[in-house]
């Protein structure tokens, strides 16, 4: 096996390693604040729903290595491994993961209705069974995750856009059980307690500004190059500006977080493939130290 051969094998094993140890670190910045003195309820409750924002880490990276590949989603992870401490504290990871895959479903139900029907029934199911549990999690992030697939889906599904009010119907009744059933939950175990914006807790947006010069610098290339506004990029930035103000109202920062996470990855991936390379690598790995100093950082409501 030639030399160049070895590497092509070995880059996706790295890109794992790398990606599982970027979850790691997010564990370990959980669990340092898990209430183990509590017990019982309170700290199963805790871990659960760490085991679910390492899910939505480990979803993001997938989408983000299979769309933009392993430079693009490293940055994604490590910002999202980053993210201040409120992002979690606060938020229904459920509710966020929920939300999250029923978008990237929806998306490949649309595909899949382009090929042949074997292949359709796996993904309506599951989409199906992502919009049982979302709802289950959060009535709220089910609504706006079926709006944000419906639109998606009437973009992507063009000659099967008839099928779509019966998929819908089915999507929406098995949502709607799920929240008839969602009282039958141990208490506290779905629903995380809202947060509260304290006056001290108000500058956690401060600690992000890692992420928030990656994104400006993202949106700028975005908005200059035609190459970058493709569907893969421009999605997540509209869900982006769409779960901004729901995310604030219903202080749940977490539903937010992937999306400008993804889209900032789409983007550092075309600014690596351009002729301004070392530039983005540069704002790239700038953002992600920034960040990373930052998440050592204590601060109040952190």
């Amino acid at each position: 096996m030639h030399a160049r051969d070895r590497g092509v094998h070995r880059a996706p094993v790295r890109s794992q390693a790398a990606g599982l140890l970027l979850l790691l670190l997010l564990a370990t910045r959980l669990l340092a604040r898990a209430p183990y003195a509590q017990g019982g309820t309170a700290l199963l409750a805790s871990l659960a729903a760490m085991v679910a924002s390492l899910l939505l880490g480990g979803s993001l990276w997938w989408v983000c290595k299979r769309q933009v590949g392993g430079a693009g989603a490293a940055v994604a992870l490590l910002l999202y491994a980053a993210a201040p401490r409120l992002v979690f504290a606060g938020s229904s990871p459920y509710a966020a993961l929920g939300l999250f895959a029923m978008l990237y479903t929806a998306i490949g139900v649309a595909h899949a209705l382009q090929g042949p029907r074997r292949k359709w029934p796996k993904r309506i199911v599951l989409m199906a069974l992502l919009a049982a549990f979302t709802a289950a999690a959060s009535p709220l992030a089910c609504a706006v995750g079926l709006a944000l697939a419906l639109c998606s889906m009437l973009y992507l599904a063009e000659g099967r856009r008839s099928l779509l009010p019966a998929l819908f119907a089915l999507w929406i009744g098995v949502a709607a059980l799920a929240c008839a059933l969602r009282t039958l939950a141990p208490a506290g175990l779905l629903h995380a307690q809202p947060i509260v914006w304290t006056p001290a807790q108000r500058p956690w947006l401060l600690h992000s500004a890692g992420t928030l010069l990656a994104l400006a610098a993202s949106t700028a290339l975005w908005a200059v190059s035609r190459r970058s506004r493709y569907f893969g990029n421009t999605a997540p930035l509209a869900a982006s500006v769409v779960l901004l103000g729901v995310a604030y109202f219903a202080a749940q920062p977490l539903w937010l977080l992937p999306y400008p996470l993804l889209f900032i990855a789409g983007v550092v991936a075309d600014g690596l493939e351009s002729r301004h390379r070392h530039l983005w690598v540069l704002i790239s790995a700038s953002a992600c130290l920034l960040q990373l100093v930052l998440a050592c950082t204590r601060y109040p409501g952190s």
